[in-house]
């Protein structure tokens, strides 16, 4: 089978015809041609329109379209896409409406006809034409464009010399952007541009992706010569050929003086206004009533022993005389009242707080009742409620607070009900070690009391500083106040490794941020008593015996090294001892047999410690002749 066959039976004619065009196998180009047409086409947005695309160069006066092809594609900002295609009697359609007629390109026409032209029409088309074997192309742009409709604030100004007015140009529903406006004023002799009067805006996209602008003229007239002008908005836009005018006429009359006359009905009117107001203020206070509307309780979490306020907001409500009563219920006690208020006989919580329209009242320790009443439009009132309450958890846990509004507007009373969750945060103790210091091999034994929690699930976490120590999990226990409570403790062996160590217990519970505390595993310094002699004074070749008590330290690793001016010289120590706290003690000794260049030197016993380095000195003298 040849290359051609092979072609055919993949690719329809028109496809062929272009392979083949490529290929080189057939140079016809130039033969077929589009005729040209003026670019860009102008169209206005909702109108039918046909792009043209008529060819000519073909043979066969009267074409066969199983042999022509016409394939339009449109290229926008966004890139190119298709829109039509007709190959061979097949149509593939993609901009909804869009034809080409069969009559016509059997006849050379190829234009393809566009309904109810929208913005996204617009853009460069370009008509592919393909008649077996020859092609030709041809691009056209088309513009979709919206009148813009005009409007101004005022047909007709009437002013007097000297008065000053805004005139405003509405110009709405355009499309593109681009617009210019110009003010112009026509008198009887001239015709100016008053652009420098205005003040206009950028233009602003509608939701019909048209586009809108303002723009505002300043108008004062001089004198009364200005009568009759007109001031004209003109409107230059693509979509019109001569643009669009929107016309204001001038009327200037002269000033009267009103100013006596005016003043008397400011008078007459202000009076009747007081006296209107001062009679509906009258009715509505005294004769209309209207009933609160008390909104839920709210306030923030409740936690054991810490203060809180809870509020209700009574809003809306008239006369202001009101009457609220605070109850609590629990499972053991019977529904008990606790606090009361009143707008007509208030009490006070101190001298000080003492403000009619804030009127707290206490009467127990633990729950405090409180209102404020504020005045609000159409002489109405607004309170709001405040109950300060110091819960305790095994008291009010589960219990109902209620409150009870009374008012002259209302036949019952108004009740709002408030379940209490109380909750308690861990209160975390001071860590406490078994004895007062350790030293190597000694077995430690930390303990951490944890109580005052509620819920009962909490996490007890040690640290040896970064390092999280294994300890067995410590259930809570219930106490009689029905919070929770553990002590945690963590028990090893004490290594040199551990000094200076910071243990740390740490509580993560759902009522508190995780917290800690923590203990550090001190060293001891060492105590270097003074240096004692063996006698008191010397002569040379008498044996001179020093010796130094360093004690109270640890760990018990430690250096001793006697020195002569800086120069070291061979000492002993004795066996360490152990005192009360388990800290270490022992002797460091020097035996030296004196000579003649020793007196007036300074001997030096030197210690070194972790903690740090010590020394004491002692200086030898000669025995007095």
């Amino acid at each position: 089978m040849g290359l051609a066959q092979h072609l055919q039976q993949i690719f329809s004619l028109k496809t062929l015809g272009l392979i083949l065009g490529l290929l080189g196998r057939r140079s016809l180009s130039g033969k077929l041609q589009i005729y040209k047409v003026p670019s860009p086409i102008e169209e206005l947005l909702g109108q039918d329109v046909t792009v043209p695309c008529r060819f000519y160069g073909y043979e066969d006066p009267h074409l066969n379209i199983s042999t022509v092809a016409a394939r339009w594609t449109l290229t926008t900002p966004e890139g190119e896409k298709l829109v039509y295609l007709f190959d061979g009697g097949r149509k593939s359609i993609t901009r909804s409406g869009s034809s080409i007629a069969e009559d016509g390109l059997a006849a050379g026409d190829a234009s393809l006809y566009l309904p109810s032209l929208g913005f996204s029409d617009e853009g460069e088309y370009t008509c592919h034409v393909i008649v077996t074997p020859d092609k030709a192309v041809s691009k056209v742009t088309l513009q979709v464009s919206a009148t813009p409709a005009c409007t101004v604030s005022d047909p007709r100004l009437e002013l007097t010399p000297g008065a000053e007015r805004s005139l405003t140009c509405y110009v709405d529903g355009f499309h593109p952007e681009d617009v210019k406006i110009h003010w112009l004023k026509y008198s009887k002799t001239s015709t100016n541009n008053v652009d420098g009067q205005s003040c206009t805006t950028v233009p602003v996209q509608n939701q019909d992706q048209t586009y809108n602008v303002t723009s505002v003229l300043s108008v004062r007239p001089r004198s009364l010569g200005e009568d009759g002008d007109v001031y004209s908005c003109l409107i230059t836009h693509r979509s019109l050929r001569h643009g669009r005018t929107c016309n204001t006429s001038l009327s200037v009359r002269p000033m009267e003086d009103h100013r006596t006359y005016a003043l008397a009905w400011t008078i007459v009117g202000i009076v009747l206004t007081l006296a209107v107001f001062i009679l509906v203020a009258f009715i509505l206070y005294h004769c209309v009533k209207v009933s609160p509307f008390v909104w839920d309780i709210t306030g923030e979490d409740l936690f054991h022993m810490k203060e809180n306020t809870l509020k209700c907001h009574i809003s809306y409500f008239r006369p202001k005389c009101l009457t609220i009563k605070l109850y609590l219920e629990n499972g053991t006690e019977n529904k008990t009242e606790m606090d009361s208020w009143s707008s007509e006989s208030p009490r006070y919580l101190s001298r000080a707080d003492n403000d009619e329209e804030t009127l707290p009242l206490r009467t127990r320790d633990d729950l405090r009742l409180g209102a404020d009443i504020t005045p609000y439009k159409y002489f109405l009132y607004n309170c709001v409620c405040s109950i300060r309450i110091r819960p305790q958890f095994q008291l009010h846990n589960g219990a109902v607070l209620s409150l009870e509004i009374h008012h002259a507007a209302l036949k019952s009373p108004v009740h709002r009900y408030q379940i209490l969750k109380v909750s308690s945060a861990p209160e975390v103790e001071a860590i406490e070690p078994n004895q007062e210091a350790y030293r190597a091999g000694d077995v430690m034994e930390l303990r951490c009391r944890i109580h005052s929690f509620y819920p009962k699930n909490i996490e007890v976490l040690w640290y040896k500083d970064t390092e999280e120590v294994s300890t067995p999990r410590t259930e809570a226990t219930e106490s009689q106040n029905r919070l929770y409570y553990l002590t945690s403790s963590v028990r090893r062996r004490i290594t040199e490794d551990d000094c200076e160590k910071t243990f740390r217990c740490k509580v993560k519970h759902q009522w508190k941020a995780s917290t800690f505390v923590q203990w550090r595993l001190e060293k001891l310094e060492p105590i270097l008593d003074p240096i004692q002699p063996n006698q008191e004074s010397y002569n040379v070749g008498d044996k001179l015996e020093l010796r130094c008590r360093i004690h109270s330290f640890y760990p018990r690793d430690i250096k001793v090294t006697w020195c002569k001016e800086g120069e070291e010289i061979l000492s002993q120590t004795s066996e360490h001892e152990v005192d009360e706290r388990l800290a270490s003690s022992f002797w460091g000794y020097l035996s030296y047999i004196v000579t003649n260049g020793d007196f007036g030197k300074i001997f030096t016993c030197n210690v070194e410690h972790s903690c740090q380095n010590y020394s004491v000195r002692w200086k030898l003298e000669r025995e007095n002749s």
